[in-house]
């Protein structure tokens, strides 16, 4: 490669890398409209980028997932309509985001996903809650019961984990045992290190 065709490419390399992201916002900002009973999504031109063909959609998120609902329940998408991943249930709707992780679902285990829809924490766990101040419980062997309209989580054994997936708690501790003291402890120490060797899988 010549000298000059260097200083071409060292010029145009950021405008592309500009273009690229200016289109990538462009995709993510669509809307959902509703026809016949369906779902789908249009651009800002009202030209149909993904057909209706869902019971029920959110609008995309600016980083360009969206939750959608079909038969076969709750997932997310990109903006081009490829399936992602199943969310948690919460509310009879996906999960919420919290400290930009929201938890999703692999064959009943749990785990956590971000905003851009790139799986965090590897769904390892029988539950685990959202993240607050950057630190969630985590169970395994525990029950869920349903009273009503609520599910409760009762027994088993549970630990801290911090939003890199690193144990700050074992889990080998009865719920009771992790209060509002025990959780300072965690954050306090997810600012520090995290227990030696131990995290939780990610992907």
């Amino acid at each position: 490669m010549t000298k000059t065709a260097i200083l071409c490419w060292l010029f145009l390399f950021p405008t592309l890398i500009d273009n690229c992201f200016s289109q990538s916002v462009q995709q993510s900002n669509l809307r959902c409209f509703e026809s016949d009973g369906l779902w789908g999504f249009i651009s800002n031109t009202d030209s149909i980028q993904i057909p209706p063909t869902y019971l029920f959609a959110q609008d995309f998120l600016p980083t360009g997932i969206a939750a959608v609902l079909d038969s076969s329940g709750w997932f997310y998408i990109d903006t081009l309509g490829n399936r992602l991943l199943a969310p948690y249930i919460f509310d009879n709707g996906p999960d919420y985001f919290s400290e930009n992780l929201a938890r999703f679902v692999v064959d009943g285990k749990v785990g956590f996903f971000n905003q851009q829809g790139k799986i965090v924490i590897s769904a390892q766990f029988d539950f685990a809650t959202p993240f607050l101040n950057g630190v969630a419980k985590v169970s395994q062997g525990c029950e869920f019961i349903k009273t009503g309209e609520h599910t409760e989580v009762t027994g088993g054994k549970w630990g801290i984990i911090d939003t890199s997936g690193n144990f700050l708690l074992p889990i080998q501790f009865d719920r009771n045992k992790i209060n509002e003291q025990s959780l300072r402890k965690a954050n306090a120490r997810s600012k520090q290190n995290a227990l030696p060797d131990k995290k939780a899988g990610r992907k």
